[in-house]
């Protein structure tokens, strides 16, 4: 599937098993040679979503799940050229237990108890050059000039989770510009509203608060990336390269997954 996302992609595979949840920026700098950025990360999602779906690939790690997606997308050639993040993560529905694959500058985030468990690094070669899968136009002459990295670099990620855990995975879209303890604050004030549902409350009562939540994220982010005086996440960084001045949030595409555990009733 493909929606517009800009240059984001996305995926959520439910199987008997688990539930896999993915996420892709499409690099940006592509446009300037005629290449639309979207067209590789959703070939990348869609390839991982397809594998994903498998019976025989129930137990598949996320790391190898976005090797087999990249190594299709190479191998049929229908995307010509372009580059990604991408963000993996599998959980187990009878365990609970996470396991992730990240390459480049997405993130996921683990929430227990209004507090952050678990943040992963941003993997870049220098401020906003992200580590990326990439397809090169086979005549390319500046070959050399391009980051070629490989599916093997992912960082990988192994985590148990636990009942009202808050995993919120995204592209950089949306940490760029939000802070970690303004992502808290925000799910602390919805957390507060879901604690107080009853026990027995339906999945759909549920399921509205989550749908709540990560729209209150998201419309946050989207306010911050436009924020010329804030000093950002992407502010601190440009001004940690060199950029002593810089202010203001970064105006991209923002995906954001929200995923609430819940025991089985």
């Amino acid at each position: 599937g493909k929606v517009d996302a800009g240059e984001d992609a996305f995926f959520e595979c439910f199987t008997p098993k688990r539930v896999v949840l993915g996420v892709a920026d499409g690099v940006g700098g592509w446009t300037e040679v005629s290449v639309d950025p979207a067209e590789f990360s959703w070939a990348l999602m869609n390839n991982c979503n397809e594998i994903s779906s498998l019976e025989k690939n129930a137990s598949l790690h996320p790391g190898e799940i976005l090797s087999q997606g990249y190594d299709k997308l190479v191998e049929e050639g229908k995307v010509e050229a372009g580059s990604s993040t991408a963000c993996l993560l599998a959980l187990s529905k009878a365990t609970g237990a996470m396991e992730s694959a990240n390459l480049g500058d997405s993130s996921y985030l683990i929430i227990r108890d209004n507090k952050v468990l678990f943040r992963s690094k941003e993997q870049q070669h220098y401020f906003n050059c992200p580590y990326q899968l990439t397809v090169l136009p086979r005549d390319d002459p500046d070959r050399d000039s391009y980051c070629l990295d490989e599916p093997s670099q992912a960082f990988r990620g192994s985590h148990q989770l636990e009942e009202n855990d808050l995993v919120i995975l995204g592209t950089d879209g949306y940490f760029d510009n939000v802070f970690d303890k303004d992502t808290l604050s925000l799910t602390k004030l919805i957390n507060t509203e879901m604690k107080q549902l009853e026990k027995d409350a339906t999945d759909q009562v549920v399921l509205a608060g989550v749908k709540k939540l990560s729209e209150t994220l998201t419309f946050a982010a989207k306010k911050f990336a436009m924020d010329r005086r804030r000093i950002s996440p992407w502010a601190r960084g440009a001004r940690a390269a060199g950029a002593r001045n810089q202010t203001g949030g970064k105006i991209d595409d923002i995906t954001l997954m929200v995923t609430l555990v819940r025991g089985n009733r």
